[in-house]
């Protein structure tokens, strides 16, 4: 039987190549005028352009867009068969397993459909996030796993966004430590599971991962982007390693988080990165070799007060 889930993967699953799938403030319109008109989600998978046109009163564009999008039907029942013969599924805001922590921190802005493999549960553990450089160098390294180390002793996993350098070896040193580990990559999920190192942890039940993208979709930038908040918004707090200045989504993630409150915002001391004094200033948490990795007992520190000169 169709339902609710049905619509979310069809119009948002971004399984049609080339047409543009729906993102979540467009499937949030989408659902106000259904529910407006008093029509049942189900009921769009059956629309014409017209239909979408005169009982919902969308714009010809919209609705020609959304005809287009229903017409792939067929070959998107075909793909979710595929992939879930490798172990991935789609969860949607209509599912159980849909993480409950994307929804209370962001809200409607959460994506309407993820494509997940390994245990969902995983999600309902205590992570901390881990962000910084792909170039990152043997310092960062070293630092990334120190801190690994000392959240792992407080009973943190890992929730990182796959990529070399600060995020793998993160996720890796968390899986040495048998703690878990949830990913959010930026790219092809097919190819991640083709990895020894993930396919084991995820056939362990120690390791999730959880894309935005298809599972045969390639790397993309927009994704990997978006992909930033969902860290931040999935853990209890977020490490950030290194960061550049101004630029690259590092940066972008954790000022976003600075402004929003997703996570307390923890960040290395280290004065010679720009971009790490940069967030300290504005407000992240610093660390350094003294971090107990007690997160959760971390106050932010209060603003320098200026002394009266009478």
């Amino acid at each position: 039987m169709l339902g609710n889930r049905d619509a979310a993967i069809l119009f948002c699953g971004k399984l049609n190549k080339g047409l543009r799938s729906l993102g979540a403030a467009e499937w949030n319109e989408l659902c106000s005028a259904a529910e407006r008109e008093g029509i049942a989600l189900e009921q769009l998978l059956f629309f014409s352009e017209k239909d979408f046109t005169d009982k919902l009163k969308l714009d010809a564009e919209f609705s020609a867009r959304l005809s287009r999008l229903n017409n792939g039907s067929g070959e998107i029942n075909e793909k979710l068969h595929a992939y879930a013969s490798v172990g991935i599924k789609a969860v949607t805001v209509f599912d159980c397993e849909y993480p409950a922590r994307l929804t209370g921190k962001l809200g409607k802005s959460r994506p309407p459909v993820f494509y997940c493999a390994g245990d969902m549960g995983l999600l309902n553990e205590k992570v901390i996030g881990f962000v910084g450089s792909r170039n990152a160098n043997k310092d960062d390294l070293e630092f990334s796993r120190f801190c690994v180390e000392r959240t792992a002793s407080h009973g943190y996993g890992v929730v990182s966004g796959g990529a070399r350098g600060v995020d793998w070896e993160c996720e890796l040193q968390a899986l040495r430590l048998g703690k878990c580990v949830v990913e959010f990559p930026a790219d092809n999920l097919l190819k991640r599971l083709n990895q020894p190192e993930i396919s084991n942890a995820v056939n362990s039940g120690k390791m999730a991962l959880v894309s935005l993208a298809a599972p045969d979709e390639g790397f993309n930038l927009g994704i990997a982007m978006m992909r930033n908040r969902y860290i931040y918004a999935q853990s209890d707090g977020t490490v950030v390693i290194r960061s550049d200045y101004n630029k690259g989504g590092t940066w972008a993630g954790a000022t976003d988080t600075l402004k929003r409150g997703w996570c307390k915002l923890l960040c290395r001391r280290k004065s010679v990165y720009a971009g790490n004094a940069a967030l300290i200033e504005r407000g992240a948490i610093p660390i350094d070799y003294t971090f107990d990795g007690n997160v959760g007992a971390i106050e932010r520190p209060l603003p320098p007060q200026q002394l009266s000169l009478f």
